[in-house]
């Protein structure tokens, strides 16, 4: 079970879909060739920033001639935006009406959320909502635990990790979690070592053993792919690999394990206020369900791994 994001909080898990084994790809892929559906279509809504707020780029909306259910939920790029639509198409079957906000701000789809802007947000993993919290002072909380963003090594001047050499130049995450992620993960594939003791806000002290003496470059991950050969490998996560057109399940040297501490503590979630969780219930069972675990694993071809678990905040300890 993913451990609570705070302290004191209570994570009981009301549901979670099976999972359906092997075939997924190819049932969707029937699916999609052999049944043509006619989904509405998606307007595109451009708007000019208001001074001293973030700005929406763009806004999506799946028509329907149901009024009264409108659903706005702020997100970002790839691959939050291809899954949000999808969830659109099955809410819409429901009498629901999804308009997706689209920001470039990473704070801006929180603060849409805790101004009322939007109902609820799908772009972040635990540690950043509990991080965001904190710093905030806000009280947003998961609704839904979608799936998880595994980070990769991928080639950059070389092209196989077997072509471990001395001082080979890895360019990495700046985040704190994203550097330590990418630590762990230099480690599963014995590049270097951790101390015993080693969470997941790892710095570059607690490296105990560097046989090959890497050099870690700190980039913005939106840096990393683009100069990627200017290093021997690069560490990003699967967004930005999927942004920049990559197929990270066949392209990636190695990838987090679904069994690492990442994948406990970094799932993909629905985001809302308390107050909202009633109304963002048809959307969190759409994310959860057996459609989207279909979809998503056909769409990412396991690039993603899907976790479908619908969460509610049980009570606060003292």
């Amino acid at each position: 079970m993913r451990s609570p994001g705070r302290k004191g909080t209570v994570f009981l898990l009301l549901l979670s879909c099976s999972l359906l084994g092997c075939g997924i790809s190819d049932r969707w892929k029937e699916k999609e060739e052999g049944k043509k559906e006619a989904y509405s279509p998606v307007k595109v809504h451009y708007t000019m920033p208001v001074a001293g707020e973030a700005s929406v780029i763009s806004e999506q909306t799946m028509e329907t001639k149901v009024s009264g259910k409108n659903l706005r939920i702020a997100t970002i790029g790839s691959p939050y935006r291809e899954i949000l639509e999808e969830a659109g198409k099955l809410l819409e079957k429901k009498g629901y009406e999804l308009q997706i906000q689209i920001y470039e701000d990473y704070n801006a789809p929180n603060e849409s959320v805790a101004s009322g802007e939007a109902d609820g947000n799908f772009f972040q993993h635990s540690s950043y909502l509990e991080r965001y919290n904190l710093e905030k002072e806000t009280a947003l909380t998961e609704a839904a635990m979608v799936y998880f963003q595994p980070m990769a090594i991928y080639k950059g001047r070389a092209d196989s990790l077997k072509e471990k050499k001395e001082n080979m130049k890895i360019f990495v995450p700046m985040s704190v979690t994203g550097y330590a992620r990418a630590l762990f993960l230099l480690q599963q594939e014995g590049i270097l070592t951790l101390a015993e003791d080693t969470d997941l806000m790892a710095v570059e002290g607690d490296i105990v053993e560097n046989p090959y003496n890497i050099i870690l470059v700190q980039l913005e991950e939106e840096e990393i792919w683009e100069k990627r050969q200017e290093a021997d490998f690069i560490i990003c996560s699967t967004a930005y690999a999927l942004g920049a057109g990559s197929h990270p399940k066949k392209e990636a040297l190695a990838m987090e394990k679904a069994d690492s501490l990442a994948a406990a503590s970094f799932g993909q979630g629905l985001v809302t206020l308390e107050e909202n969780k009633e109304k963002l219930q048809p959307l969190a069972e759409v994310l959860c369900s057996k459609e989207m675990q279909e979809f998503i694993t056909y769409h990412y071809q396991g690039s993603l791994q899907f976790q479908g678990e619908i969460l509610k905040i049980e009570e606060e300890l003292e």
